[in-house]
């Protein structure tokens, strides 16, 4: 992993750290380009810091701490093959994804078990590319977790290697006074910004067999400047759904 444009600049270790920890840490520094920090001098800053403990990776910031969750995973579960991320596509048992935009891996959790198959997950940041492997191998996820620029995946893959290719990108904009999720604070401090742009689109539609999906929310305009074939929103929902799909439309 290369030292990438991410806001978590240092790693410690926790105070109940055992050697292995330590040693952990150091190579964490050394891999991810990071700057190691002894333990005694990291909380002296608001500066986000990736911590090395014996309950995993954590992320620290003054009296905050981050750690890796399955976010919303429970309510993809409920839906099922309902799921508009899973109906739109026309996504079955068996269908391959590449989820571009991994974050924290919580849609190619979902996909890899509802679709049966290992799910490719890509992420830009190197904390949270680290983070979320050690989550879903903590749980026995069927995901793997690749820490690169999606783009560059895309570009080096051949055509039509994929059913499916999907992006979630990482809190896109938001129009004023929309609600965020204190929760996912942490999750700012590291997480790369970037939005997806027509160049991604193009890439994603030469890979994907069957569909390319683009998630955002309502008024960011993302999706207004990608202008895809169909967009679908519930009304009073924040999230909403673009789609390029090779399959015929269905009612969805």
């Amino acid at each position: 992993m290369e030292l990438l444009n991410t806001r978590v600049r240092a790693v410690t270790w926790s105070r109940n750290a055992g050697p292995e920890h330590i040693e952990r840490a150091r190579a964490i520094a050394e891999q991810a380009g990071l700057t190691l920090i002894e333990r005694q001098g990291a909380w002296s800053t608001e500066t986000p810091v990736l911590v090395v403990s014996r309950s995993g990776l954590c992320v620290r910031r003054g009296s905050e701490t981050f750690r890796w969750h399955p976010g919303m995973l429970h309510a993809r579960r409920a839906a099922g093959f309902l799921h508009p991320l899973v109906r739109l596509t026309h996504m079955r048992p068996g269908h391959t994804v590449l989820d571009a935009t991994m974050g924290q891996g919580t849609d190619a959790r979902f996909l890899s078990e509802l679709l049966g198959r290992t799910v490719r997950g890509v992420e830009l940041s190197p904390v949270v590319a680290m983070m979320t492997a050690e989550g879903l191998r903590g749980v026995d996820a069927d995901v793997e977790v690749i820490c690169r620029d999606g783009r560059d995946v895309l570009e080096e893959a051949p055509a039509c290697s994929w059913d499916h290719v999907l992006f979630d990108p990482m809190f896109p904009a938001h129009p004023p006074g929309a609600r965020r999720s204190p929760s996912l604070n942490g999750l700012r401090a590291m997480a790369h910004t970037g939005g997806v742009d027509a160049g991604w689109v193009r890439a994603a539609r030469r890979v994907a067999r069957w569909s390319v999906v683009v998630r955002d929310v309502e008024g960011s305009g993302l999706l207004e400047d990608l202008d895809p074939p169909h967009v679908w929103h519930r009304r009073g929902r924040p999230a909403r759904y673009g789609v390029w799909s090779r399959w015929p439309r269905q009612g969805a």
